[in-house]
């Protein structure tokens, strides 16, 4: 084993393979053909690009207007068309199956093997959940689905994927980054929905120097998204995220362990901001309810929400804002428990052995 692992490392050049999941079965069709031109662009020395699109009618009769799913390697041009050769032209394919999501991933590194490897996840985004298909009706959920798409690239590889970039809403959740770690090195997204920009690829990989690494890529991506206009950016080192979840651990059981600790959370809860203005409970800056639960008046509750806040900026590569969003630290929290069975749900998460689903819960049970 040990054998084959030192011929597949040797066979790999020193270079960058991006793999672009593109779902566009969906109301998003209508920015597949420009997206892929971009990527046209995004073409460096040291940079191969491999996409899976998916369209569907009814949005965008550019590009001949086709709809199926196809893969591309993506060409160097300049030109406002696409011009990337067809590899394979797969019919309809469901892009919320995590199985599709890893035969791709297979596929895009047998064809361009390469030492780091960007995995990008275009498509709606829901913090919990990825890569909507209306044909199909599916999706993929952080509650191992995700997990099970990424798994056969990083066994495959040996190693974790250097970057999972998001370019979809609401993937800039300390719930994401805890169930992703082990699987990547980096994670890059938005706290805040994405407008039509994104990642903007092409200010990005051509450029990228002869020693850049994966939180390189992540930050440069980060700021791409914020040049372009993007409310919130960040990008998170996994390889860190574990004391991140710790603190948020502590910070749960400081509020469980007094009887007034209930009441004190759904205030600073309330007290504390989120970029979503619709569901801000649901996506709550986890910095800013830090600092809320950092005025306590119980020591442990106030040391807990501090060690919080230490853990978030240490595990931060780059957290880019407006000016509107300057609040934003770079992570969300779930605290909504509005509903049971929501918080049931979330319960029953990747993040279930921490204690942030016990706190929800009684909060629930507590009508607060």
């Amino acid at each position: 084993m040990w054998l084959l692992a030192m011929l597949v490392t040797a066979a790999r050049a020193d270079t960058w393979t991006v793999a672009v999941w593109m779902d566009g079965d969906n109301d998003l069709e209508r920015y597949v053909v420009s997206d892929l031109d971009e990527l046209e662009r995004a073409v460096g020395p040291d940079v191969r690009i491999l996409v899976q699109a998916d369209r569907i009618e009814g949005h965008d009769p550019r590009d001949g207007d086709w709809t199926g799913t196809r893969r591309y390697e993506i060409v160097a041009d300049r030109s406002r068309r696409v011009v990337s050769p067809v590899l394979e032209d797969l019919g309809e394919v469901d892009m919320g199956s995590e199985a599709e999501l890893a035969d791709f991933l297979l596929w895009a590194d047998a064809t361009a093997p390469a030492d780091h490897v960007v995995v990008v996840l275009w498509n709606h985004g829901g913090g919990f959940w990825i890569a909507s298909d209306e044909t199909d009706h599916d999706r993929m959920s952080l509650d191992g689905e995700l997990q099970a798409g990424l798994q056969p690239l990083v066994d495959a590889r040996g190693a974790p994927i250097d970057v999972v970039a998001f370019d979809a809403c609401n993937m800039g959740e300390w719930e994401v980054a805890h169930a992703l770690r082990g699987l990547a090195d980096v994670v890059t997204a938005s706290e805040a929905t994405v407008g039509g920009h994104g990642l903007e690829y092409d200010e990005v990989f051509p450029f990228l120097p002869v020693d850049a690494d994966a939180a390189w890529v992540g930050e440069a991506l980060a700021h791409s998204a914020h040049d372009a206009g993007e409310l919130t950016w960040s990008t998170v080192d996994l390889r860190t995220v574990d004391a991140l979840s710790d603190a948020v651990d502590a910070l749960a059981d400081a509020y469980l362990a007094r009887a007034d600790g209930l009441a004190e959370f759904a205030d600073a809860r309330h007290q504390a901001r989120g970029v979503a203005l619709r569901w801000p409970e649901f996506w709550l800056d986890l910095g800013s309810l830090a600092d809320e639960a950092a005025t306590s008046a119980d020591l442990a509750t106030a040391d807990a929400a501090r060690a919080v806040r230490t853990a978030l900026a240490d595990t931060l590569i780059a957290n880019d804002t407006q000016p509107i969003t300057r609040f934003a630290s770079g992570l969300t929290i779930y605290t909504d428990t509005s509903e049971a069975a929501w918080v049931e749900a979330y319960a029953s998460g990747p993040w279930d052995a921490n204690d942030w689903p016990t706190l929800l819960r009684a909060v629930r049970a507590a009508g607060l």
